[in-house]
């Protein structure tokens, strides 16, 4: 299964990270000060349990954690307007194709 999302959410800047050993991000990150989970987290952990509840042979966290999950844009922020630079951001993906 794959999950393609647009950017990766959060209040602040955090380095590049590829990969969690202890699960998807969007279930053990913690992309605010505070800790807590993000309204995005909430929302892609509520549809990754209702998709393991229609199968019926797993979890949401087990499915979650077996997915490929990857972003558009590749920089953190807390929303699409967000976006630093956002012109030369949301067309980052495309420049890099082109190489």
């Amino acid at each position: 299964m794959l999950f393609f999302g647009f950017n990766p959410g959060g209040d602040w800047y955090q380095p590049p990270n590829l990969t969690a050993d202890e699960g998807s991000l969007f279930r053990v990150g913690r992309w605010t000060e505070g800790g807590r989970p993000t309204p995005l987290q909430e929302q892609v952990c509520g549809l990754f349990n209702a998709i393991a509840h229609k199968r019926g042979d797993i979890t949401g966290d087990a499915l979650m954690d077996q997915c490929l999950t990857s972003n558009y844009v590749p920089f953190r922020s807390p929303s699409r307007d967000a976006l630093v630079n956002r012109r030369a951001t949301l067309g980052f993906p495309t420049r890099c194709g082109r190489r």
